[in-house]
């Protein structure tokens, strides 16, 4: 007499509605938001889709890890160290990334390393034009943005900020309002950053 294993028992039924789930009620990233509520911070974490880390609430971590088997990916590059995660008005969020997430990135992921600055130095950048009521202009923009990554850069490897603290404070503490709306200006009128 063969035994069922309880894998098969338990496992294919809860495949089958992780992926019915997944393919009918998720076609949108506002119907993704059940999976990501959240009361806590003790609730949220992240999982790995298609190299990129996607925030969930725990509980729902096992339908975005099965979903996985059933997409398209593209062969592409790991995500990276996992992020952190947190919960904000009820929603898990990824981050705020750390110095030492930042530091921790090998070579090989220098393009995912970038990303973690694209974020908090658009915001500041962006909150900084939009004070002045200056208008956006996407060459102008991208530059003020690599100009302020290395900055950032130079300043981590410099050592000038704790482990634990957040890219959003960093950025906020190195790129002042003042140089932005400044360099924005100087591009505007020559095209050029001359001394930055």
């Amino acid at each position: 007499m063969m035994a069922t294993p309880k894998l098969i028992t338990v496992g294919i039924p809860f495949v089958v509605l992780s992926v019915f789930m997944l393919t009918t009620l998720a076609h949108s990233s506002e119907e993704m938001k059940w999976s990501q509520a959240c009361i806590t911070d003790i609730e949220c974490t992240s999982f790995d889709v298609c190299g990129s880390w996607n925030p969930a609430n725990w509980i729902f971590k096992p339908i975005g890890v099965v979903g996985m088997f059933f997409s398209a990916c593209p062969m592409g590059l790991p995500p990276g160290p996992q992020p952190p995660s947190r919960c904000v008005n009820h929603q898990c969020v990824i981050g705020p990334y750390k110095v030492k997430n930042w530091v921790h990135f090998e070579a090989s992921f220098a393009d995912k390393k970038r990303e973690l600055l694209y974020q908090p130095v658009t915001q500041r950048v962006e909150s900084c034009l939009t004070a002045a009521r200056i208008e956006k202009d996407f060459s102008r923009d991208i530059r003020l943005r690599e100009l302020y990554c290395q900055k950032i850069d130079e300043s981590i490897r410099g050592q000038r900020f704790p482990q634990d603290e957040s890219l959003d404070q960093v950025a906020d503490s190195v790129i002042s309002c003042e140089d932005v709306i400044s360099k924005a200006k100087l591009l505007q009128n020559k095209g050029t950053l001359n001394g930055h």
